[in-house]
């Protein structure tokens, strides 16, 4: 998945888990997934790419792609009739909606997840939006301060960040041994402008893959159970 990307294997493994979801239930089945940190890490990337091999997804920008933008508009026709325009989310429901600069989104989006709702011209209107979201967003200076919290660095408010399960920060930092390894793989790609990129699995068959993982129903065993309670344990003494 993504082998032009160098490293990031654990958010590659958490972008295919959030691909596969979970089973539906009385609680939700899906995750949603920020990427944030530093410009040119290749968040969009690996957006982009995930898009690719997912059977029901879009990928669009936080400003919003059309003119229904991330949840419903209204537009008006030739005749002056008003006509509501389902936006990624509510279209993408059951689905992935692939989000770049995902700070950047406006105040109406920013609530969306699970649920939009629109109230315009006499008309209200409520779509499902049972959509997961993996997001990419870049630090408000420029450059993620490490000194500072996740709140401080990007610009989205913490009732939004909250909706996120899972967090990655991105940091541009140097690494001696790991800037080296990453220069060899970027000159790789380049020596090699003409050939495949050697891949275990095509897209197709991740694809493939994905779906049939999508139909297993696992449970949730009392080994498992007894693995999950201390690590909650542990992140809540972190917090």
């Amino acid at each position: 998945f993504v082998p032009q990307v160098f490293g990031n294997e654990n958010i590659k493994l958490s972008i295919l888990c959030m691909m596969a979801g979970g089973v539906e239930g009385q609680k939700r089945a899906d995750i949603n997934i920020l990427l944030a940190g530093d410009p040119s890490m290749a968040k969009s990337v690996l957006l982009v790419e995930a898009d690719k091999i997912t059977h029901k997804s879009m990928y669009t920008s936080g400003r919003g792609a059309s003119a229904a933008g991330l949840t419903i508009g209204m537009i008006k026709t030739s005749d002056g009739r008003m006509l509501a325009m389902a936006g990624v989310l509510p279209l993408m429901s059951g689905g992935i909606a692939y989000i770049d600069e995902f700070d950047k989104m406006n105040k109406d989006d920013r609530s969306a997840i699970q649920k939009v709702t629109i109230a315009k011209a006499g008309t209200t209107l409520t779509l499902p939006a049972k959509t997961a979201i993996l997001a990419a967003a870049n630090p408000k200076f420029g450059k993620f301060d490490s000194s500072q919290t996740i709140t401080d660095n990007i610009d989205i408010p913490p009732p939004l960040l909250s909706r996120f399960d899972l967090i990655w920060v991105i940091k541009d930092e140097i690494n001696l041994a790991e800037d080296l390894a990453k220069a060899n793989h970027v000159l790789d790609t380049f020596e090699n402008n003409n050939k495949e990129i050697i891949r275990k699995y095509t897209g197709k068959e991740l694809t493939e893959y994905i779906n049939y993982v999508k139909t297993l129903k696992p449970k949730l065993s009392p080994t498992i159970r007894k693995k999950i309670i201390p690590i909650y344990e542990k992140l809540r003494d972190l917090a």
